[in-house]
Formats: C-alpha cells, sequence, structure tokens
C-alpha cells in the first residue's frame, strides 16, 4: 500500500470509530462547504446580542459559506427583537458578505418564542397580557404578520418551507407551526426530495428535535419531520429548542438519517428530576432544594466543515471562547459506517470514575422548608468523578445498615456542576442536600455516590467510611463530617 492509500485507510478508520486527533489523517484537499450553527440566541434589547456578534464573528473569522439559526432569535416574538438580530448579523456580515466579498447564506427559522412569546407578561411565571396591553404587545409582535416582519428584518421572501442552496449543497429551512411539528414539511419533502443529490447529504433545519431521534428524553416534534426525513439517509437535520449542552452525546443521532443537536446562545436548560435540574422541572426533594444549575456561561453552538469524504462538527463555547470536547467525524457516505447510532455510541463512551482514595464529607448545615421555616439539612460533599469518560450526573443514595439489613432508605440524582462545561473547564466537586426529616432517625445510614455518564453507564460508587447516625432532629448549628472512602463497605 502506498502512503496516500495508507493515509485514506486511515481517515476512514478514524471517522468511523469518532476517535479524537484523527483530524490529522485526513484525505488530502479541504473543505467543500463551511456552516455555522446556532440556536436559541434569545435576542431582546442590543445589550442581549454580545454572544450573538462573538459567534457571528467566529464564523466570519473561519470563512462561514451560511449560517443556521434554529429557531428562538427573538426572545419575546417582537419585531423589535427581530430587527437586533438583523442589526447585529449585517454589522458582522454587510450585505450578507464576508470581507472578501463571497456571499454568506442566511438559514433562519422561526422558533416558539418567535411564534408566540408575544403573549408572555412573563416567560419564567408563565403570565400573560390581557386587554388593552395584549392589544399593544400584538401589534409589536411577530405573530401579527410573519412574512412582513421576516421581509422587514432580513430583506428576503418568506415560506413556511423553504430551500436554499449554497456551493451546490441544499438546505431546507422549515419555520415554527405547531407544537406538534410543521405539515407542510410531509408534503414538501415528497415533492423536492426525490429531486435531491443523492451523493450529498442535504441539511433540514426546524426549532423542534425530530421525534425519536437526538436527546429523546428532550421536546421534540410529533413525528412529522421523522416520517418525513427517513426515506433520505443523506439527510442532517439540525434543531434546538432544548438547550442541552453539546457535552451531552446525545446531541447527535445516526439511523435513517443523521439528527444533530444545536444547543443554546443563551443558557442551559434543566433536566427533570434532578435536584438542581430546574427550571423545566423541580427534584424529588419537598424540604431540601438546592440551587438550579443555571448554565448563564453555556453559551455553545457549532461549525461544521463539509468534506467530500466526511463532515467534521466542532462543538464550540462563545462564553470561555473554547471548544466543549472533540470534534464529532461523520464519515460519507453513510455507507462507511455510522458511528453516532446511540447503540454504538453508548459502547464506546466510557464510565466516569472517582480518583483512588476519594474522600466524601457529610455536614449538618442551616436550610429552610419551602414554607420559609427554620429546618436542617445534610450536605453531602464529593470530588469530581473524571476517567475515560465525563460524568454528567451524579446518584446519591441513603442505605440504612441495621442488623441482617441493608436497603437504600432515600436517592437522589444531581447534575455536575460542570456537566456543561468545556472540557477544559471541567472538574468542579459535587454535593447532595437530604432534609434531616428525610431521613429516618435512630438508623445507621451510609452514604453512597455514584457517577453516570449522559448515557447511564454507572462508574463504581465511594461509601461513607462511618455510618452516620441521627438520634433525633439535631438543634441548630449541630454538625456530623465522616470521611468516606472507594470501594465496597
Amino acid at each position: 500500500m502506498n502512503r496516500r492509500g495508507f493515509i485514506r485507510s486511515m481517515t476512514a478508520f478514524g471517522a468511523a470509530t469518532g476517535l479524537p486527533g484523527c483530524a490529522t489523517l485526513s484525505a488530502v484537499g479541504g473543505p467543500e462547504l463551511k456552516v455555522g450553527v446556532l440556536s436559541d440566541i434569545h435576542i431582546m434589547g442590543p445589550e442581549t446580542a454580545t454572544y450573538f456578534e462573538r459567534a457571528l464573528v467566529y464564523f466570519r473569522a473561519k470563512g462561514a459559506d451560511a449560517v443556521v439559526i434554529a429557531g428562538d432569535m427573538a426572545d419575546y416574538g417582537l419585531v423589535p427583537e427581530l430587527q437586533n438580530v438583523a442589526d447585529v448579523w449585517y454589522k458582522v456580515f454587510p450585505d450578507d458578505k464576508l470581507p472578501d466579498g463571497r456571499h454568506v447564506e442566511k438559514v433562519f427559522v422561526y422558533g416558539n418564542h418567535d411564534h408566540h412569546a408575544y403573549m408572555w407578561k412573563s416567560a419564567t411565571t408563565g403570565e400573560r397580557w390581557t386587554g388593552a396591553d395584549y392589544e399593544r404587545v400584538f401589534n409589536l409582535s411577530i405573530a401579527k404578520d410573519p412574512a412582513a416582519a421576516w421581509r422587514k428584518c432580513f430583506r428576503e421572501d418568506y415560506a413556511q418551507v423553504t430551500a436554499k442552496t449554497v456551493k451546490g449543497y441544499t438546505f431546507i429551512a422549515a419555520h415554527w407551526d405547531t407544537p406538534g411539528g410543521i405539515p407542510a414539511v410531509k408534503e414538501f419533502m415528497a415533492k423536492t426530495g426525490p429531486s435531491l443529490d443523492g451523493s450529498k447529504p442535504f441539511f433540514f433545519c426546524q426549532h423542534q428535535h425530530p421525534k425519536d431521534t437526538c436527546l429523546p428524553f428532550a421536546p421534540h416534534d410529533s413525528g412529522i419531520a421523522t416520517t418525513a426525513l427517513s426515506p433520505f439517509p443523506n439527510a442532517i437535520a439540525l434543531s434546538g429548542h432544548a438547550h442541552q449542552p453539546l457535552t451531552d452525546e446525545r446531541n447527535i443521532w445516526q439511523g435513517a438519517f443523521t439528527s444533530i443537536g444545536t444547543a443554546s446562545l443563551k443558557n442551559v436548560g434543566g433536566r427533570n428530576w434532578r435536584e438542581n435540574g430546574a427550571p423545566y422541572a423541580a427534584g424529588l426533594s419537598k424540604a431540601a432544594h438546592m440551587p438550579d444549575v443555571r448554565g448563564e456561561d453555556c453559551r455553545q453552538g457549532l461549525f461544521m466543515r463539509v468534506y467530500k469524504d466526511r463532515i467534521e462538527v466542532e462543538r464550540r463555547d462563545f462564553f470561555y471562547g473554547l471548544p466543549v470536547g472533540a470534534d464529532w467525524r461523520i464519515p460519507w457516505p453513510l455507507s462507511r459506517g455510522r458511528p453516532f447510532a446511540f447503540e454504538a455510541r453508548a459502547a464506546a463512551t466510557g464510565k466516569a470514575e472517582f480518583a483512588p482514595g476519594a474522600e466524601v464529607h457529610l455536614e449538618v448545615k442551616d436550610g429552610e422548608t419551602d414554607a420559609g421555616e427554620p429546618m436542617k439539612r445534610l450536605v453531602v460533599s464529593f470530588p469530581p468523578a473524571a476517567g475515560k469518560g465525563r460524568v454528567y450526573d451524579y446518584e446519591v443514595e441513603a442505605r440504612l445498615e441495621e442488623e441482617d439489613v441493608v436497603r437504600t432508605v432515600a436517592s437522589k440524582r444531581v447534575m455536575a456542576p460542570d456537566y456543561y462545561l468545556p472540557d477544559a473547564k471541567k472538574g468542579l466537586p459535587g454535593e447532595a442536600w437530604f432534609a434531616l426529616c428525610e431521613l429516618p432517625e435512630k438508623a445507621r445510614l451510609r452514604f453512597a455516590v455514584s457517577p453516570l455518564n449522559c448515557f447511564g453507564a454507572k462508574g463504581a460508587p465511594i461509601f461513607t467510611s462511618a455510618l452516620w447516625k441521627q438520634e433525633k432532629l439535631m438543634s441548630h448549628g449541630d454538625s456530623a463530617k465522616p470521611k468516606t472512602k472507594k470501594g465496597t463497605p
């Protein structure tokens, strides 16, 4: 085998396995297409556009041929907000052009905020405008005339579903219609799909994730897009809405086609049933609520390079100006393999583990009930897990050990405080809170902490080396701090 043949064979191997560093073995030739990808930028006033401008400047420096925004551009769905988006765009790309005069295509779509957030007086509480206030806000809304708002801000015609061609590659953009999806997509794909070049990928953009693809736990459509795209293995769907960080490997899925979650340029979204996982749902504790992992420093997006034999997807954090993790490398054509099918990816993703000799501390601290009454809570703190895999969340259990009985009497899940941060920023210690009223009195308890990766694979737990016993609901200021060690008690 000659040198060129060796390089090509190793490139195929690296792409198929998704191994970091294999870009150095790439086939000769530059990318045919370069695309910046954002979602959920949630612009209000000009002062909220800092990271949007920063991302566009990055894409400009990389020579982007197109920029995708997968919805939720205007936070409250108002035309002045959309105009702020356009103003920043034309500041960075005057007349839709790079500094060298090359055209940069806009592939933007409306999301649910653009579509109907004007109705909310507060998106946090769900309170809505009424009466004359509603009429005043509606008159400023995109919803009053979506096509007119689009033409005014972006200087182009509007259609519910449209296609654009960039350097021979097709982009299909579908604007929000209903929570269940965009019915017009089905007819559009039936009519347009057969004419697409099957030897090249094409890109489909909508706000919601297609059902049963990436991030299956997150908000998605009713299956309209999945059904419409499944006959086309060369389809690559780009979607947002869930605000899930790009550290979560479930943001990329391969099956009948490829589906990619594009994170958010605003903040990280919550996870249900984690004690610190709001805003979308509170945890299980009714008396020891933990602070939410808000992720205001989570400002993430993608930059894609499309080659003849692969697609490289850079995950980028625009708050820190750092890569989030190793690039995703999608082999092309897909007959070379689908390394991002969940089953294959879960098997290849390593478990997070605690370091040998890791210690955990218990400490009783003051707290308040939901009603604002004084209470005591037990804080279980532990060092970060790492190892081959990245920790996503932790399972923290209180295990009763009395006579011949060993059983879990209380259990919590908490997001790792750094689960959304770039690789260079991870390594934060974790903790979980138990209200003393949640734990049995006079029972000897051992606390176990297990790390989990995003696919749910669990690393080895660490245990408290000493049993902890609550003789009674402890008085103000009492504390206990037994340490722990790794291994089976």
